[in-house]
């Protein structure tokens, strides 16, 4: 698109493209060889969210839809402060070229974590207040959103009532269908070690017996 930028873009194991630009009004998909073969227009933005714009592309399993994650600023005022905070929204779209987006779920106030097709893991701070973000900030719970062909379920992974937790990080390796998380707690506390399957009614949470957040960890296909 000449004075445009390519902004977004995804693939699939049959080497379809799906593209978004900046300020071009449409997402398209594209064929192996080149061929446009599907587009439609981007979701528009709800009247509280500011700059809503495409956050990432994905194709959904079964290879016939598409999920696009939309990003935006909304305004919040409370006794104490006055400022923006994070709106994500999550739609699902057939790559027919004649359907147009529908809305999954949308989260206000979190901070993503994992998303992959089978659905997004958040975090959720405290209060809306906060000026930081999930790698340093005192969080209430973490939920998932698990998208299905008969829609979409949300799951509290870890409810952060009986320990105080201020950062998460998901562990290289984590999928479609597992999710490992490191949970932070500040001193004395012991960190944890968060892990969850898609379907799963609860995630296991144990404490962490490695070191601290400067190791780099990664999950291998057995799951260790």
């Amino acid at each position: 698109v000449p004075g445009d930028n390519l902004y977004r873009v995804a693939s699939d194991d049959a080497g379809r493209l799906l593209a978004a630009w900046s300020t071009e009004p449409r997402i398209h998909v594209f064929a192996a060889d080149g061929r446009r073969t599907a587009t439609w227009p981007k979701p528009a933005g709800p009247p509280d969210v500011r700059h809503f714009q495409v956050s990432s592309l994905l194709f959904a399993d079964d290879g016939r839809d598409a999920l696009v994650v939309m990003s935006g600023a909304i305004d919040v005022t409370t006794p104490r402060s006055r400022g923006p905070s994070t709106s994500m929204a999550v739609y699902r779209v057939a790559l027919d070229g004649l359907s147009t987006p529908t809305l999954l779920f949308r989260v206000d106030h979190g901070y993503l974590v994992h998303l992959t097709a089978a659905g997004a893991v958040f975090a959720l701070p405290k209060t809306v207040e906060s000026r930081c973000d999930h790698r340093a900030c005192p969080l209430a719970a973490v939920v998932a959103y698990e998208i299905t062909d008969r829609g979409v379920t949300l799951r509290t992974l870890f409810d952060a009532t009986a320990l105080e937790v201020d950062r998460v990080r998901a562990v290289r390796g984590s999928d479609k269908t597992r999710v490992t998380l490191l949970l932070g707690a500040p001193p004395p506390q012991a960190g944890r070690l968060l892990r969850w399957r898609h379907g799963e009614a609860q995630a296991t949470v144990t404490p962490r017996t490695f070191p601290g957040d400067r190791t780099t960890l990664f999950v291998t296909r057995d799951d260790r």
